[in-house]
């Protein structure tokens, strides 16, 4: 709040003053004053804290997706969110090295909160599934496997390699039917589409949140540091889509993809949210 005295007090989000407010509308009087309320990017290190929970406390919730499909950008957000370390099933030393301490916790333990798996399981379970466009997911996979890294672009080269094809044939029918296995193996579910997460992070996190059913006590502050905040560590920076490394064949064959798991979702789930658009992206 900024006083007519020209001093300026910071204070938390309340139902008044939403994160999506830049400002106050109207001015407050507070005591003798008269303020103007206003939201500042000012990085705030209260959202940086993350805990493990006590022991068997957790249900066990995974975070069910292809390899190439933001699932370590999901893992971010929600920690950031609910302030408590997700879970792994794969050990990866270089995630946790990057702050992602769960990576090596037993997914047995219940101390963390969701859980990162690529395959479906063997047994019915909760599960949040992330779903990406597939045209990128794949782009993504391939880049991550050969620079080795969570982060890298990659040379446009690799994609002339004898690789590239037949990752995009493999890939494409993994995306099918690991999504619709991830949706026949739910006791209950809950859809996240990354492209309306990296539009609205905030309200698609709200839907997570309550599909959790994680008592946050601090929720408002924690989603207006996500919504101020950049992408976190291991967000790949955006790729140059001028290059389009599909051809026509590989095109036909990911937008035929794409139509099974829209016709499959329409007829077998209740989620009414339309796949987006993905069919002949580049």
């Amino acid at each position: 709040m900024i006083t007519a005295a020209a001093k300026c007090h910071c204070g938390h989000t309340t139902d008044r003053f939403r994160l999506n407010n830049l400002r106050l509308n109207q001015t407050l009087t507070v005591g003798s004053h008269t303020v103007a309320v206003w939201r500042t990017a000012v990085q705030d290190n209260r959202c940086d804290l993350r805990i493990f929970l006590p022991s068997h406390t957790s249900e066990k919730i995974f975070l069910r997706s292809i390899p190439g499909s933001g699932n370590t950008w999901m893992r971010h957000l929600i920690e950031s969110t609910t302030g408590v370390f997700t879970g792994s099933a794969y050990d990866d030393a270089f995630l946790a090295t990057g702050g992602f301490l769960g990576e090596f916790d037993d997914v047995s333990s219940g101390r963390t909160l969701v859980i990162k798996e690529h395959s479906a399981g063997s047994e019915p379970s909760k599960n949040i599934i992330l779903i990406r466009n597939p045209f990128d997911a794949i782009v993504a996979e391939f880049t991550r496997r050969q620079s080795h890294s969570h982060v890298g672009l990659g040379n446009t080269n690799i994609f002339k390699d004898s690789d590239w094809n037949s990752t995009v044939k493999k890939m494409a029918n993994s995306w099918l039917s690991a999504n619709i296995s991830y949706l026949k193996k739910s006791s209950s579910h809950i859809i996240v589409y990354y492209e309306y997460l990296k539009r609205d992070k905030v309200k698609e996190m709200r839907r997570v949140v309550d599909f959790i059913g994680f008592k946050v006590n601090n929720l408002e502050e924690r989603l207006l540091c996500l919504q101020l905040e950049g992408s976190g560590l291991f967000k790949r920076p955006s790729r140059n889509r001028a290059v389009n490394p599909y051809s026509s064949d590989q095109t036909k064959l990911i937008d035929e993809k794409i139509r099974m798991l829209g016709s499959y979702l329409k007829d077998n789930t209740e989620d009414r949210t339309p796949l987006p658009n993905y069919e002949r992206h580049y």
